[in-house]
């Protein structure tokens, strides 16, 4: 009787709005991406180039750099290419992270599916930390006022991969 037993199949409900949360995870991180190049651009029109600054007044170092090293001179001339860095591996993480939670649901990859909720979740909390240290200093901006929806975003979309892993399990 093994024809009449009960398979664990993809429910369409919770497939279609998994997927549908890995798409709106690629939307935020354009849009905070963004966002954070529009500041980046508002910074260097308000306060001028780095040709109309001296490097070493504006960048400190530390005891142990060298400011006649290479690399130092060339990371003090050009801090906002190194900010677009960062935001670019950023962005590169958000889509494969939503290419990974695209297709555990589509498939219904539960390790797959598990391997991306542990990512979130401790993305999730670097995040929160970093937000709750910029409030605590006084340093409050659009950006943190927006991550309060993004969070509230985030342990939504956490329990529902939840709630889907538990069902494809």
């Amino acid at each position: 009787m093994e024809l009449f037993k009960h398979r664990v199949t993809v429910g369409r409900p919770l497939d279609k709005a998994v997927k549908l949360v890995a798409l709106m995870d690629i939307i935020f991180a354009v849009f905070y991406c963004t966002l954070q190049l529009y500041e980046i651009e508002i910074y260097f029109k308000e306060n001028g180039t780095e040709k109309q600054k001296s490097s070493d007044e504006e960048y400190s170092y530390t005891a142990n750099s060298d400011i006649n090293h290479p690399v130092n001179k060339f990371a003090a001339k050009i801090p906002h290419y190194m900010v677009i860095g960062v935001l670019v591996v950023g962005l590169l993480i958000e889509i494969w992270l939503c290419r990974l939670l695209y297709g555990a649901a589509k498939h219904g990859d539960a390790v797959a599916l598990k391997k991306w909720w542990w990512l979130r979740c401790s993305l999730t909390v670097f995040n929160f930390l970093i937000t709750i240290g910029r409030i605590l200093e006084m340093e409050l901006d659009f950006m943190d006022i927006l991550f309060v929806l993004v969070y509230l975003w985030r342990i939504f979309e956490l329990t529902l991969t939840f709630l889907f892993k538990r069902q494809l399990t």
